[in-house]
Order: structure tokens, then C-alpha cells, then sequence
């Protein structure tokens, strides 16, 4: 069954479908902007699917945490809000959750044994030996500020997505037929070349005389008389009819 989703999620038609989704809610907003109020739960809700404030505050501290490593020290809101922390934060759980909600109605899912396996296989969670490490792991569970199971369903969550975007990348998102047309009309180039004549370059022209105008054109008309008029006639076909020509008519 997995792999009959891999390969629907492949092929061009559900990448469409899934271009539209994303390109509806980054032009129309998410699920008509429902940002819900501060007693809610649910920050962000895309069809179904509903982003929580531990979701939020998780992706939140991620990108806040990159941001101050490359800077060497701990940002101040206000400073994480200048770099754009908050705006990149929502950016990255409305696309999440645009995703979210196309493998909902996919009906994806990992089991347990499968997501431990992904989870066993990340270098992040590995220690120097190569296997996995139960403290690094923990580690990344208390840096991320979330619970266990609530990073364990974080990382589900990021496989499931994966293996859309894998299925996206492993293909052509249009038609060959598309795409080529819409190369050769990306390409095509039309050039065009003029050559410029100034009066400097042309040799004069004497103006010719009334005498010489009227002479020439007579003799034109004369040389070329027999091509441009012809003679008028009449051709006429005529049609013999007589009693001779019917048939007899026949009596029933």
C-alpha cells in the first residue's frame, strides 16, 4: 500500500493538486486566516489539520536556536523578531501543515517499528560509535522543549512529509508535452536587423522633365500594351434540343 501512494504521489497529477493547495493558501490564506484566540490551543488550522502552540513554540525554538548559533549568543525577542524569527516560524508550520493535511487525506501513516527505525538511523541521534544514543537523544528532546511523545510525533509528522516531497522531486511535476512547450516559448528568440541609408551614401537623381516623363511613359504603355489589355470578345456554346432527345413516356 505505501508503495501505491509513493507512486500516486509521483505522478504529475497529484503534484498539481498539490502545487494548487499550497499556492491557494499562500494566496488566499490559511483556512481563511483562522488564527485562533489566546485561550485556543490551535494557532494555525489548514483544512483538518490544526497547528498547536507547542507545535508553534517547537519550530519557534528551532529556527531560534540556529539563528543564535550563527550569531554566537542568545537572542532577546526583540531581536529575534528583527531577524524574522516569528515570520519564518509561521511560514514553516503553515507549509508543514499544508503537507500535513495532503498526507491526511492520503491516509499515510509509519508505524512504530518503522519510525524507530527512522529515528535509530539519524546521525543526530547517533553517538560517536555510530548507533543510537538514548542521551543524545534526550538531549534533542530537551533542547526542542517538548515531551517525548510530543517529539516523537514531530518526527513522524517530518517523514510522512519527506516522503512527499521525495515523491515530488523524483519526477516531472508537468507533462513532457507541457514542459516542452513551455520551453520552446521560454527560448525562443526573434531577432531583428535593419541596414540605415542616409543621403550621403545615395547618388543624386536628375528630376526628369515634362518631355521626357510623357515620352517614357508612352513608350512603357506601347512595349507592354499586349500584356495589360486584351481584346474583347464573345464565345458563344450553343445547345441543340429536340423531341428526339427525351424519352417517351411510358403508360402504367
Amino acid at each position: 500500500m505505501l508503495e501505491g501512494l509513493r507512486n500516486f504521489v509521483g505522478s504529475w497529477v497529484a503534484k498539481i493538486l498539490l502545487g494548487l493547495l499550497v499556492i491557494s493558501f499562500a494566496v488566499w490564506g490559511v483556512a481563511g486566516s483562522v488564527f485562533q484566540g489566546a485561550f485556543s490551543n490551535t494557532v494555525v488550522q489548514v483544512g483538518e489539520t490544526e497547528v498547536s502552540v507547542v507545535d508553534y513554540v517547537a519550530n519557534y525554538n528551532r529556527n531560534l536556536n540556529q539563528i543564535s548559533r550563527s550569531v554566537g549568543r542568545r537572542l532577546t525577542t526583540d531581536e529575534a523578531r528583527a531577524f524574522g524569527v516569528e515570520a519564518r516560524t509561521m511560514t514553516d508550520v503553515v507549509t508543514a501543515a499544508t503537507l500535513d493535511e495532503y498526507t491526511r487525506e492520503l491516509s499515510m501513516s509509519l508505524s512504530e517499528s518503522r519510525m524507530a527505525q527512522i529515528i535509530g538511523s539519524d546521525p543526530a541521534f547517533q553517538g560517536s560509535d555510530g548507533k543510537f544514543s538514548a542521551q543524545r537523544f534526550q538531549q534533542a528532546v530537551y533542547q526542542a522543549g517538548l515531551r517525548e511523545g510530543d517529539f516523537v510525533r514531530l518526527q513522524n509528522g517530518n517523514a510522512k512529509r519527506s516522503q512527499v516531497m521525495a515523491g515530488i522531486a523524483a519526477g516531472n511535476l508537468l507533462p513532457d508535452a507541457f514542459t516542452a512547450a513551455l520551453s520552446r516559448f521560454t527560448q525562443e528568440e526573434r531577432k531583428f536587423e535593419h541596414v540605415l541609408l542616409t543621403a550621403a551614401q545615395i547618388d543624386p537623381i536628375p528630376a526628369p522633365t515634362a518631355m521626357i516623363s510623357s515620352i517614357s511613359c508612352a513608350s512603357t504603355i506601347a512595349d507592354s500594351i499586349s500584356s495589360i489589355k486584351r481584346v474583347e470578345g464573345r464565345t458563344v456554346r450553343p445547345l441543340l434540343v429536340c423531341t428526339s432527345s427525351f424519352s417517351a413516356p411510358t403508360s402504367n
